[in-house]
């Protein structure tokens, strides 16, 4: 559905209005379309680059105690490597309460 906007100017070298018609489909035309599909393309390529390069900062620190993570969300999901990680950030051996963690931290070293 579309609808029909008449814009009206002034024409200073004509010394008349101009009347101008246009075709307004509410914001669904083609252009839009590829608009938005564009815009979803380059977040999703944005947080593709942020996730990789955040993946890379996390195992340039891991290698110090010869850890290395794969996939960002599915090794961090479970917190051991994330507990590894921030033993190494903060240089403190921290309390883990749970012993399957505290295993899977120690398999690392």
């Amino acid at each position: 559905m579309t609808t029909d906007i008449s814009l009206v100017r002034w024409d200073p070298t004509l010394q008349q209005e101009i009347v101008e018609d246009y075709e307004y489909d509410g914001g669904n035309s083609s252009s839009r379309l590829f608009e938005r599909s564009r815009i979803k393309a380059l977040a999703d390529e944005r947080e593709s680059v942020q996730k990789k390069t955040f993946q890379k900062w996390v195992n340039s620190h891991l290698v110090r105690v010869s850890c290395r993570i794969s996939d960002l969300y599915v090794d961090l999901r479970d917190g051991k490597m994330l507990l590894k990680l921030l033993e190494v950030l903060s240089g403190e051996r921290l309390k883990h309460t749970d012993l399957a963690a505290a295993a899977a931290v120690n398999a690392c070293r």
